[in-house]
């Protein structure tokens, strides 16, 4: 399953904190914009560090489920398939 995890941090600090522990998870699209292909455990386990972070520091991080093809080319809509 693929992810996209949006911040908004204006601190360096806490935005490199940020960035470090989305690093483990996928890779950099953008500048505050990661694409993580993980599954339901490891991808919890991200949300879980980013948000507590964010509730100590005061950040905004934002996940979002992406559409998978499948082997016919269709979008599964975000869900994963069984």
């Amino acid at each position: 399953m693929y992810y996209a995890v949006a911040y908004d941090i204006t601190d360096d600090r806490q935005r490199r904190r940020v960035s470090k522990t989305l690093e483990n998870f996928g890779r950099r699209t953008q500048f505050s914009l990661f694409i993580c292909q993980t599954d339901r455990r490891h991808f919890l386990l991200c949300a879980t560090n980013c948000n507590n972070r964010s509730i100590e520091e005061r950040i905004h991080c934002f996940f979002a489920p992406l559409p998978t093809l499948s082997a016919e080319g269709r979008a599964s809509g975000g869900r994963e398939e069984s």
